[in-house]
C-alpha cells in the first residue's frame, strides 16, 4: 500500500523508545493498543493492529503522562505519525524516553 505523507518540518529531537499505548478514535467507541517507537514534544510514531487514515483525530494515552490529543499526520502500512494538538514539555518527553528506552 502506498505511503501517505503530509510534508512537515521537524524542529525537535525524536527519542527512540518502546511503550504500549492506548489509542481512542474521536467519534467512536473504538479503543485499541499500539506500540510507540518514538516520541518528541510535537508528536510520536506508533504501530497499530489496524491502519489509521491520515487526518484521523485521536487520543493517545501515554503511561504516566495521560491522554494527549493528536491527529494522524502520515501513515505507512500499520505505522502512523501522530502530531499532537499541544506540545509536550521537553522534560516530560525526556523522562518518558528514559523509562521506556528500547535498551532498558
Amino acid at each position: 500500500m502506498p505511503a501517505e505523507r503530509r510534508p512537515t518540518l521537524r524542529t525537535d529531537d525524536r527519542h527512540p523508545l518502546e511503550a504500549r499505548v492506548l489509542l481512542k478514535l474521536f467519534g467512536s467507541q473504538s479503543r485499541f493498543t499500539g506500540v510507540l517507537s518514538d516520541l518528541s514534544v510535537e508528536g510520536c510514531r506508533v504501530t497499530t493492529p489496524q491502519p489509521l487514515q491520515t487526518g484521523t483525530q485521536l487520543l493517545v494515552r501515554l503511561p504516566g503522562v495521560g491522554f494527549w490529543q493528536g491527529a494522524v499526520a502520515w501513515r505507512r502500512d500499520d505505522t502512523a505519525g501522530i502530531e499532537f494538538q499541544r506540545r509536550l514539555h521537553p522534560a516530560t518527553v525526556e523522562q518518558f524516553a528514559l523509562r521506556h528506552s528500547p535498551a532498558g
